[in-house]
């Protein structure tokens, strides 16, 4: 993956509850060479208290949350001028998330199904230049 000079490595924000879903979304961006940083919070609470002191430049979201779930974090996220533009990629458990985010028109750039393999983040990863987003793997600067 190649970036355009002068242009600063992507902060991810990674809501997930699960810690080894999060440590399993590590060792796939290990494995993918992708060294950005990933700021990992377990729960939506914790993500909008994030938002309010650092912007993320994309947002990993697992749809099924405890408390707020994940359609509710897209909706406050959406809503708020600041980060309406903030691409989200939705990580759902089943099919059935993914139709829920369809029906009803949350805002999210792509849902991806958990686990996550490597094939299928690469193949994300080769599309994220259009969403004005840099991934850093191994071999470019940080």
């Amino acid at each position: 993956m190649t970036r355009s000079s002068g242009s600063r490595s992507a902060r991810l924000l990674l809501v997930e509850d699960s810690p080894a879903d999060a440590r399993y979304l590590r060792e796939v961006f290990k494995e993918a060479k992708i060294r950005n940083h990933l700021h990992h919070v377990a729960d939506a609470e914790a993500a909008l208290a994030h938002l309010a002191t650092d912007t993320p430049d994309l947002m990993l979201l697992d749809m099924h949350l405890p408390g707020m779930q994940g359609a509710e974090l897209i909706r406050a996220v959406r809503a708020d001028a600041r980060f309406a533009s903030i691409p989200i990629v939705a990580l759902a458990a089943s099919e059935l998330h993914a139709e829920r985010m369809h029906r009803e028109g949350l805002q999210a750039h792509c849902c991806l199904l958990k686990p996550i393999s490597v094939h299928a983040l690469l193949a994300w990863v080769a599309k994220i230049d259009t969403l004005g987003v840099a991934l850093v793997t191994d071999g470019e600067a940080a």
